[in-house]
């Protein structure tokens, strides 16, 4: 499973029609406590991203200011597989990140910061992630740390998850979790990642019951059967 645990922090997406969001992320990316300053800002916190925002050229601020403007570019949509019960939203090739599938739609200013620091927190918690499954895989007795990651990760998660999961199917894609599509798959005993479970779970539950993408509400649904049939797997009901 680690080939398909990507370290996303530092990575670019590529885009097309409207570079803006490109920019938007990138200086999103490089301000100081991005994660945070993302969740404040899907919590309502507009000025929470305002150092970020300046570093972009005047023409980028200009166009932000205008919030009633529409922006055309391209969004990435989840690719879903119904024969493994899995989906994916984007993949890694060296430091560029694709994504899978995208389609062409108008957002507002609002709209593609809200989506920009959605992706910026949910490659963090990819990040913590993949480092508790390295640590694993070089040390499995090294569960202070390993569990430090993934509390960390369910943070990230839950908090994101409030903030998100009742507005676009856009957003909502951000809480798709792959890794425990690949998790399911080989059926290992995943202990160390029972915090993350037991909260990805329900949240996949409760979004597949929201907006109207098909394939996001089919892809939801299997991720929380999966996540409940690894939670039973690594008997985590006797950890918490």
């Amino acid at each position: 499973m680690l080939n398909k645990l990507i370290f996303f922090s530092t990575v670019w997406f590529i885009l097309s029609c409207s570079t803006l969001p490109v920019r938007v992320y990138g200086a999103i990316a490089k301000q100081a406590g991005s994660v945070e300053a993302c969740a404040n800002y899907l919590s309502g916190n507009s000025n929470s991203i305002k150092d970020a925002l300046n570093e972009l050229s005047d023409e980028d601020r200009l166009l932000i200011e205008k919030q009633n403007t529409p922006i055309t570019t391209q969004i990435p949509v989840l690719s879903f597989n119904p024969y493994m019960g899995r989906a994916e939203l984007y993949y890694s090739n060296g430091d560029i990140a694709h994504y899978t599938q995208t389609v062409e739609r108008q957002l507002s200013p609002k709209e593609i910061i809200e989506w920009k620091c959605a992706e910026r927190i949910r490659m963090e918690i990819d990040d913590k992630i993949g480092n508790a499954e390295i640590m694993y895989m070089l040390n499995p007795m090294n569960s202070i740390a390993i569990l430090k990651e993934v509390h960390e990760a369910t943070s990230y998660y839950s908090n994101l998850s409030k903030s998100i999961i009742g507005k676009s199917d856009l957003l909502r894609s951000y809480l798709y979790l792959p890794v425990i599509g690949w998790m399911s798959q080989s059926r290992g005993n995943y202990y160390y990642a029972c915090e993350l479970l037991a909260v990805a779970g329900p949240v996949a539950l409760e979004a597949s019951l929201k907006g109207n993408d098909s394939n996001l509400k089919k892809a939801f649904l299997s991720s929380s059967a999966m996540a409940a049939g690894l939670e039973r797997a690594s008997y985590c009901s006797g950890k918490r």
